[in-house]
């Protein structure tokens, strides 16, 4: 099983499964009304991204509690990604659907001739983003990925370390 460790303001996630990077747990601003710091006894709200539906999920808080809020949250990202002279480059969040892509500016091959009919697949569940050659350039991407909302309260300030297990 492998773990990965990281922190936001004074939260820790810790994050173990079988692949790391079927999980991935961030805390949004707008989920949270901006907040710099955390205040025992009252609600904050993390996300959670996860390759797989069928991942099940046991989440932990070492102080306070945590719980499940909302099963599940669709959201619309547009980010741009780049290539560069490689077939694979990487979105921020797990693709769920609906991807559609345009190129930023010109996109060139591998010999840095301008290229045309370059076609990017996506697969479900992935991060990862594949042309249909090797090339140069920039494109804006554009899909559907989904969350699962987890409410969190600490029973003291200070640091706090919510775990997450993917199964």
């Amino acid at each position: 099983m492998a773990t990965v460790t990281k922190t936001f303001l004074d939260v820790t996630f810790v994050i173990s499964t079988d692949d790391v990077d079927n999980i991935e747990v961030e805390i949004n601003s707008e989920d949270n009304n901006d907040i710099s710091c955390y205040i025992p006894n009252v609600d904050y709200y993390a996300r959670l991204y996860r390759s797989r539906n069928d991942m099940v999920i046991t989440a932990r808080a070492n102080i306070g509690s945590i719980s499940l809020h909302n099963v599940s949250t669709f959201e619309e990202v547009d980010e741009e990604i780049t290539f560069s002279n490689g077939a694979d480059a990487s979105s921020s969040k797990f693709v769920k659907s609906n991807f559609l892509y345009t190129p930023v500016g010109r996109i060139y091959d591998s010999s840095l001739n301008e290229a045309s009919g370059i076609s990017l697949i996506s697969t479900e569940g992935s991060k990862t983003i594949r042309a249909s050659e090797n090339i140069f350039g920039i494109y804006n991407i554009n899909y559907q990925t989904e969350y699962m909302t987890y409410v969190f309260r600490a029973s003291r300030a200070g640091n706090l370390m919510l775990s997450f297990i993917g199964s």
